[in-house]
Order: C-alpha cells, then sequence, then structure tokens
C-alpha cells in the first residue's frame, strides 16, 4: 500500500470523528435544556420604574377549583407601567386556569412565572414566549393558580435584554362568586342618602342617574341603580343575579348590595338594545363625600303637608263661619219681614 493511500485514511477518518462528535455536541444543545441567562440579566431596582401597588381594598382570593368552566373577560393589574395590559381572557377548564394578555406593545419577548433570578437561572424551555394575534398585538398566556391574589412575574425586555420584575393581579369577573367578599360598611345613621355614581366601560353610550338614591340599614348600603336605557333586562354583582325593579321614570332600575365606597366595583349588565342579548362589563364607583341625606327633603314634604292640612282647614272654617252667618242672616231678615206683614 502506498503512503499517500495511508494518508488519505487517517484524514478521512479523522474526519469522520470530529463530524461524528460536531453531531453529538449539536443533539446535546437542541435535546437537552441549557440555561441562555445570568445573574448578570437581571434588571436592578435602580433600572425599574417606582412599583405600583397592584389589587383593590377588601379583595378575597378565589382558588382555581371554586371557578367553573368557562371563558370571561377579566381585568388584570401589573405593577409597572412599562407592562401594560390592555385586555385579558381568562379560561377555565379541567386543566386549571390561564389567562391571555393582550400588550399594549411589543417591548417584552418572554415572561416567567417567577421572579427574574428564577427566569435567569430556569432553561429556556420553561420561557412563556409572546403570540401575535390576529391585530398584530404581542399576546402572552400565563398560568393562573388564584384569582384576586398577586403573583411574581418576570418579563423579559427584547431592548435591554435583561428580566424585569413584575407583580401581577387576575381580577375576579362579576359574574364569579366572592364567597370571602362582605357588602361594604358605611359609618352613617339609617336612612335615604343620595350619592354620585361614576360610571366606566361599555361603549361610552350608556350612563346611569347621579347622584343616585342609596338606602343605608344596619350600617350596610343598597344602591338604587337607575340606566339611561329601558333595554338592561338583568345585571350581575359578585356572582349574584339581579332584576330590574319597576321605575317611574322606566328605565331599568336595580336595587343591588355596595360591595366599596371610594374604589372601582365591577358589574355587568346585559342590554337587549342590540340584534341579540349582549352582556357588558362596567364598573361603578360610589364617592362618600358627596353623600347627603335626604332629610330635609322628607321635612320639607311634612311642612308642606301640615301647611296644606292647615290651610284647608281654615278654608273650611271660613266656609263654614260664612254658611253660619248667611244663615242667620237670612233668619233675621225672615222674621223681620213676617213681622212687618203683620202689621
Amino acid at each position: 500500500m502506498k503512503k499517500t493511500d495511508i494518508s488519505k485514511k487517517t484524514v478521512i477518518g479523522r474526519l469522520a470523528t470530529a463530524l461524528v462528535s460536531l453531531s453529538l455536541l449539536i443533539g446535546s444543545v437542541f435535546c437537552a435544556p441549557v440555561q441562555v441567562f445570568g445573574e448578570g440579566d437581571v434588571a436592578g431596582a435602580d433600572e425599574m420604574t417606582t412599583p405600583e401597588e397592584v389589587g383593590r381594598e377588601g379583595l378575597a382570593a378565589i382558588p382555581a377549583e371554586d371557578v367553573p368552566e368557562g371563558e370571561y373577560e377579566v381585568d388584570v393589574d401589573s405593577s409597572s407601567s412599562m407592562f401594560r395590559i390592555i385586555e385579558a381572557t381568562l379560561y377555565a377548564d379541567d386543566d386549571g386556569l390561564r389567562v391571555e394578555m393582550v400588550m399594549s406593545g411589543k417591548g417584552y419577548l418572554y415572561v416567567y412565572p417567577g421572579s427574574g433570578q428564577q427566569a435567569a437561572q430556569a432553561p429556556e424551555s420553561e420561557y412563556i414566549p409572546f403570540v401575535e394575534n390576529e391585530d398584530g398585538a404581542h399576546t402572552f398566556t400565563i398560568p393562573v393558580t388564584a384569582l384576586n391574589e398577586e403573583f411574581q412575574l418576570a418579563a423579559f425586555s427584547k431592548k435591554k435584554e435583561k428580566w424585569y420584575d413584575r407583580q401581577v393581579l387576575v381580577y375576579a369577573p362579576p359574574r364569579i362568586e366572592n364567597k370571602g367578599l362582605e357588602p361594604a360598611t358605611i359609618e352613617a345613621e339609617d336612612g335615604s342618602y343620595e350619592i354620585e355614581v361614576s360610571l366606566d366601560g361599555g361603549s361610552g353610550r350608556a350612563s346611569v342617574t347621579s347622584p343616585a338614591v342609596m338606602e343605608v340599614r344596619d350600617q350596610k348600603a343598597t344602591l338604587h341603580l337607575e340606566w339611561s336605557s329601558p333595554n338592561y333586562d338583568y345585571m350581575y354583582v359578585n356572582g349574584k343575579k339581579y332584576l330590574p325593579v319597576e321605575a317611574e321614570s322606566g328605565n331599568s332600575l336595580f336595587e343591588i348590595p355596595v360591595y366599596a365606597f371610594d374604589e372601582w366595583t365591577d358589574v355587568l349588565a346585559d342590554t337587549t338594545a342590540m340584534s341579540r342579548p349582549h352582556e357588558i362589563r362596567y364598573r361603578i364607583l360610589l364617592k362618600t363625600s358627596t353623600m347627603e341625606k335626604m332629610q330635609e327633603e322628607s321635612n320639607m314634604s311634612i311642612l308642606l303637608f301640615a301647611i296644606m292640612i292647615i290651610a284647608i282647614f281654615s278654608i273650611a272654617t271660613v266656609a263654614a263661619v260664612a254658611v253660619v252667618t248667611a244663615t242667620i242672616v237670612r233668619r233675621r231678615n225672615r222674621q223681620k219681614n213676617e213681622t212687618e206683614s203683620e202689621k
């Protein structure tokens, strides 16, 4: 055998060995989870905007197992104005809860259920990438263990190439009862009050009467909420369904419990004004600074009634006196005439 043939075989063997090693290396890269970020890829407190508090007063957590199966429109709070959710849909099924969040921008590539440090140490297979919806917006679909309860969510910035810590909270929709939520307590005497009501949501065409009448009994309040239309046939407040009561105006009027003052309360109202019934999410806000007891009006009514009674009595008295006087005058005239005729 020639020396050149041996050299060729040696080169080919070495090349084959190198190719096999390279294939194994590539296979290990794609088949095994790898850490792609490190501690230096987590944003520090000085790199983030001041965190905002999420949630509202009086919220009680609702575990996933207490949420009936279905699809719900929900609100989601974020602790950062740089991570803003413009709309969200909650899905409840046998696999638990998950929420699809539509983001206001396209600045984040991944999210991770946990802290930024945990995300940086996790394999890429555990990251949740964005999905572009039909409108071109970025969406993230994440698991949720409970409603009305904040949790950590790390978000990876495309521009900064760092993980940012966020706090997120998914509010329970009005159709789901929050068993731990009690009607609000108000330090006010029993009686009828007027209170200003703000309405948010829907198309903006609907409105409610403000100020509205509110009844207080044993420090609990019932709101008489009157819509600007007669087409609302039911409402949901904290998972409970309410039907309209009769109203003099003909518009839809509901008597609903008050669960919060000076805080937005989510409600659901069904309208029949469209081609088919349609449930619309609204929020109402009651401002305690505008509360006025309706006692003055009651006193005025009593006073007017008393004046009317006195006036009627006075008129009746004057009329009676006039009748008696006229009768006496007629009698005297008759007696006078009879006396003159006898003469």
